[in-house]
């Protein structure tokens, strides 16, 4: 078999569970949205003749992950004709049990934290390590000398910033791997010379924002392109509100919003508004236009009072000594209200 084409994917996450409070009444769904994905990928490479899969860890959550999400997993893998790499990362990493020893077997692990080498096809070779425990990946890796015949891949899981989660990719670098398929940032990119992190298939909450999806890659070509394929972003807009800005105003200002149906939204309200605007209701108002909406309201009360009335404030506060003469005129403005209550001496 000759690979033309792979698709780089990571941080899929299935069986992720989301605290109770995290998403509301869309958490269930969204649960069930990250396996609905991972199917959609199986089935567009299917169309699409694409023969590999590379998979840079956390594929699923193995502390969370039900038998029947991974009967359903172990389905979708089934359903693919052609092959899967995995390397796994700290959320999914390998251990010589079940979940392991049931998969079909066009599924390929990577077993040690050392990197190792698979011949998928006459034309490509993959170098992987996997993670063998949650809190450390244990990699050491050297140079390769590789076979510039082949088209050559490298795959882990980790960060390349200090911490915990470190690896260190210059060896391979420095080997001349034709593309390092990366995974643990949830935010693609091009990272190094042919090294690359996809992101999260699917965006997982408020901290993983824009488009998700993965990397299709030609092994004749060499070239590299980013493929969005998530079902729903999760979108923190600010939304300016001014004084002047009436009840259908503000409405409209949530109106505008684009995909505001099938996205997650958070809306941060900045400005001010004015006090006879009752925001909630607003809110309660356009709430049902949107698949998900979280409100932060940032808002300032304006207050509706005439000139002559602010003119008297500020003269009365030039009794006032400099350093308190701010504070008085903004309890004097508070104490107006809504209404324009001024008592004469």
């Amino acid at each position: 078999m000759f690979i033309n084409k792979f698709i780089h994917a990571a941080d899929l996450h299935l069986g992720f569970k989301y605290k109770s409070k995290t998403l509301g009444a869309r958490s269930e769904d969204r649960k069930n949205e990250l396996f609905i994905t991972f199917e959609r990928l199986i089935n567009y490479a299917n169309e699409n003749k694409i023969d590999l899969i590379v998979i840079s860890g956390d594929l699923f959550e193995r502390d969370a992950l039900t038998y029947t999400e991974t009967k359903h997993m172990m389905s979708i893998i089934d359903s693919y004709y052609g092959n899967i790499v995995l390397s796994c990362g700290n959320h999914d990493y390998y251990t010589d049990d079940y979940l392991f020893n049931n998969f079909t077997k066009n599924f390929h692990v990577f077993k040690t934290n050392t990197l190792e080498r698979m011949d998928i096809a006459e034309n490509v070779s993959i170098y992987g390590a996997s993670w063998l425990n949650s809190l450390d990946n244990g990699f050491a890796l050297p140079k390769v000398n590789l076979d510039k015949d082949r088209f050559n891949i490298a795959s882990l899981h980790g960060d390349l910033a200090d911490g915990k989660y470190k690896i260190d990719i210059e060896p391979l670098l420095a080997s001349g791997f034709d593309y390092i398929a990366l995974g643990h940032i949830h935010k693609h990119g091009k990272v190094a010379e042919k090294a690359y992190y996809p992101g999260s298939l699917e965006p997982l909450d408020f901290g993983e924002l824009a488009e998700h999806g993965f990397y299709e890659v030609d092994t004749l070509s060499g070239s590299v392109k980013f493929m969005p394929f998530a079902l729903r972003e999760f979108t923190v807009k600010d939304l300016a509100i001014n004084e002047d800005d009436e009840f259908e105003d503000v409405i409209n200002k949530f109106e505008e919003l684009n995909d505001k149906d099938k996205n997650f939204y958070r809306i941060i309200l900045k400005g001010s508004i004015n006090k006879d605007l009752n925001i909630n209701r607003i809110i309660s108002l356009v709430k049902d236009k949107f698949y998900y909406l979280e409100v932060f309201n940032n808002l300032e009360e304006s207050l509706s009072i005439s000139t002559d009335i602010y003119e008297k404030i500020l003269a009365k506060s030039e009794n006032y000594p400099d350093e308190i003469r701010q504070d008085a005129i903004n309890i004097a403005l508070k104490a107006m209200q809504s209404r324009e209550h001024y008592y004469e001496d």
